[in-house]
């Protein structure tokens, strides 16, 4: 029988995906586009709630800003990123973050725990929850269509890629990906991330590095950087040009690796942890379908037991499984959360 588990959510990824869809018929149309928060409503349903998932807690991550060392060690991370919302209006900026406001406003009424942390990207939030839910014995889903957070496979999450509609989990991960699960931040590194701004190795793309990956599948422990020392010793006095280049430019490599690994990122986990199960929130179903009415949602409105009440249910799951994880964990310290320096950062 299948067991509840925790369900984490790439916000920022989920909303923007629907804001993208929308905006350029919607622009085109009248200069403002809507349908990303419907968008994101009905993706976020489709996503949640499976066959293959029982949720209980529900955490949504969002963005907050770029974490200042991920820029010092590259200072043009996610520079393109920037360029293409330059392209923009200034209008166009401001509605889009609006309706991730809305969105996270939304996603609390239905119950969901709505987590954002001064200086983190919602990668890094993700990651620290699958640690602590993976430490207590849960087996926690990621909701992405964020490559970057693949490497949550390894930490011993599954994955929902909800723009590909396909699941990743240990058993498949080398199968459908290419290269073993824990190696993928190695890899990763080593082709480079053309939307993060990540150049990689020249001339060694995705073709050439997943072989590579064989060279290091029993070093342990799985550390990215610990991996590329040893493929550099083993490709030391190598012919092809790819394979030297991987020596040359392996200071570009480990920056990359510190950059793109999401197992530390986030920092001291302990008043995370405290926010992860706190009793959860009542779905506020009527105040919901207000919303709902106000932006003229009708479907939404219309169909609750479809839309809504998975929701209750989840929450209802959730709430039975904090009490187990408070009557087995003793009381954490309150000051942890100030000794962190990751407050709470709503919006």
């Amino acid at each position: 029988m299948m067991s509840a588990q925790p369900v984490i959510i790439d916000a920022n990824s989920l909303i923007m995906r629907s804001v993208m869809a929308s905006a350029l018929a919607e622009l085109q149309a009248g200069g403002e586009f809507t349908g990303g928060i419907y968008g994101a409503l009905l993706s976020l349903r489709a996503a949640l709630f499976q066959p293959q998932t029982l949720p209980s807690i529900l955490v949504a991550c969002f963005d907050d800003s770029l974490p200042p060392f991920r820029r010092a060690i590259l200072p043009d991370y996610k520079r393109r990123r920037a360029e293409r919302r330059q392209l923009l209006s200034p209008d166009a900026l401001a509605e889009v973050r609006r309706q991730i406001r809305v969105c996270y406003r939304l996603f609390g009424l239905l119950g969901i725990r709505c987590l954002r942390y001064r200086n983190r990207e919602a990668d890094d939030v993700v990651a620290a929850a699958v640690q602590v839910f993976v430490a207590d014995g849960f087996t926690p889903t990621v909701v992405s269509s964020d490559r970057d957070l693949w490497q949550t496979v390894a930490f011993g999450a599954r994955v929902y890629d909800f723009g590909r509609k396909r699941w990743l989990t240990e058993e498949n991960f080398e199968r459908d990906v290419g290269v073993p699960v824990h190696t993928y931040v190695l890899y990763k590194a080593l082709v480079g991330d053309a939307s993060d701004s990540i150049s990689g190795v020249p001339g060694c793309g995705e073709k050439r590095a997943a072989p590579l990956m064989g060279l290091v599948r029993e070093v342990l422990p799985a550390e990215p950087s610990i991996q590329l020392s040893v493929l550099v010793a083993k490709l030391s006095g190598a012919k092809r040009k790819f394979e030297q280049a991987i020596v040359t430019h392996r200071e570009a490599a480990e920056k990359a690796i510190r950059v793109m690994d999401l197992r530390a990122s986030f920092g001291r986990t302990d008043a995370l942890r405290r926010r992860l199960y706190e009793p959860p929130s009542d779905v506020r179903v009527m105040e919901f379908l207000r919303e709902c009415w106000a932006m003229s949602f009708d479907v939404l409105r219309r169909d609750r037991g479809k839309y809504v009440e998975p929701y209750k249910r989840a929450s209802e799951r959730a709430r039975a499984c904090c009490e187990r994880v408070a009557n087995r964990t003793r009381p954490r310290d309150r000051r942890l959360c100030r000794v962190s320096g990751l407050d709470p950062c709503p919006f």
